[in-house]
């Protein structure tokens, strides 16, 4: 077993804790949100404007996006290689930082693709995990267990509502007053992200403390010998894959309700993203002082599940005809609260389960897992029973998923319940 010496564990972190912390938290993931959505419109219209075929555009998205694939070693460089002086995830969010102005400041001159774009777009994408890889493992650092609901709360609320104010701010002022000026934009708020990052107070940790806490491949060794970090990834991957019905939904009122075919209807799809993310948002601020009080009743996971899954019947109103708004506008609205809730209970588990010194390892580890839900495994589902059962009929195929997250829940939280009695018996 992992011996936890002082400055790992929860003591050390109330000692430390600020209640300033969660504004710092609501200021990075608002920006990050609006960085996230603005970025992602900016790439698509200048792989647009170069005038790529689709399948040059997927390729070119998937090389963009590896560095997102290798999160989980930013985590553990992150975890291991502490700056003496300056601190353990703090200087990574500092070099994340100074990344994104030489990144920005070619995407902004160039106006032709090249070599060059793309390793801007690439050196942009680093920063970006550098900083958000980091922020998570500090977050995991500083935060007790009983406010892991409502930092999580904070978190993706801010979040949400920044994903929201992208998905509507960044596609009108683009053609507006030109692209140039809207990525000055999009660099100034990855900045003011990094800069919240930065306000955080770290807890010292030493390499001292990193070689009491076992040799790198001993912890690794005994992180993924526990059972409970196996049925932490089975959690992410089925919890959080029945929430990801929003990757069926945009193409469902693109294509099968028309909604592409006219600037009247993109601009109604635009509000609609607006009500989801600014709901999502609502819902995360809700949940997240219950997910604390909560945290270790699986009856109280179960009642939120339900919950989610009757706010998705509004969408057997919406049928498919291309005029019907408003069964669209209340769908996305009551899915959104709903996922908003169902997000910070799964990153509140999460925060938890992760071992002591290889926090960043293995949070990013299970966010990636949970990716492997969203991405690929509910939508694919969900798809192939469309033809066979009708949209909204299909959307339920994935209950199944949030029945198995819940079933290997109960087996965490138990398990939790029982390393924290370990440890203050040793204590």
């Amino acid at each position: 077993m992992t011996i936890q010496t002082q400055v790992f564990s929860e003591d050390a972190k109330r000692a430390n804790w600020r209640d300033s912390f969660f504004l710092f938290e609501g200021i990075f993931y608002f920006f990050q949100g609006f960085y996230l959505t603005g970025m992602h419109t900016f790439l698509g219209v200048s792989m647009a404007n170069f005038q790529m075929s689709l399948s040059v555009q997927a390729s070119l998205s998937a090389t963009i996006g590896l560095p997102t694939y290798l999160k989980m070693f930013f985590g553990l460089l992150t975890d291991r290689v502490p700056f003496a002086k300056f601190g353990r995830r703090r200087p990574y969010i500092a070099l994340g930082a100074l990344l994104y102005v030489p990144a920005f400041a070619l995407l902004i001159t160039m106006k032709e693709f090249n070599t060059l774009w793309v390793i801007a777009a690439l050196t942009a994408q680093v920063a970006w995990v550098m900083v958000d890889t980091a922020l998570d493992a500090l977050t995991v650092d500083v935060t007790p267990s009983e406010k892991a609901g409502k930092i999580q709360g904070a978190a993706q609320s801010s979040k949400m509502a920044g994903m929201a104010l992208g998905m509507l701010v960044v596609p009108l002022i683009g053609p507006r007053i030109g692209w140039t000026p809207t990525v000055v934009i999009i660099a100034i708020f990855a900045l003011i992200q990094a800069g919240a990052a930065l306000l955080f107070r770290e807890i010292p940790v030493k390499r001292e403390d990193l070689k009491n806490e076992m040799k790198l491949r001993m912890v690794i060794k005994q992180a993924f010998r526990k059972k409970t970090s196996w049925l932490s990834i089975l959690f992410s991957i089925f919890f959080m894959g029945s929430i990801g019905l929003s990757s069926l939904i945009s193409p469902y009122l693109l294509t099968t309700l028309g909604w592409s075919r006219s600037e009247e209807t993109m601009a109604i799809f635009g509000v609609v993203n607006l009500i989801h993310y600014g709901a999502a948002a609502l819902g995360a601020a809700i949940i997240g002082p219950f997910a604390s009080k909560y945290k270790d009743n699986i009856n109280f996971f179960a009642i939120v599940s339900i919950l989610f899954w009757l706010c998705i019947l509004p969408w057997f109103l919406v049928g498919n005809k291309s005029d019907s708004h408003f069964w669209v506008y209340a769908s996305q609205f009551t899915y959104g609260l709903a996922r908003g809730a169902m997000i910070v209970l799964t990153y509140s588990v999460v925060m938890r389960v992760c071992p002591k010194s290889i926090e960043g390892f293995m949070f990013a580890t299970l966010t990636s897992s949970m990716n492997i839900g969203l991405y690929a495994l509910t939508p694919n589902v969900i798809a192939f029973f469309v033809p066979r059962l009708g949209f909204a009929s299909s959307l339920f195929t994935v209950v199944p998923f949030t029945m198995i997250g819940l079933l290997v829940l109960n087996i965490i939280l138990k398990d939790l319940k029982v390393e924290q009695a370990v440890f203050v018996e040793e204590k």
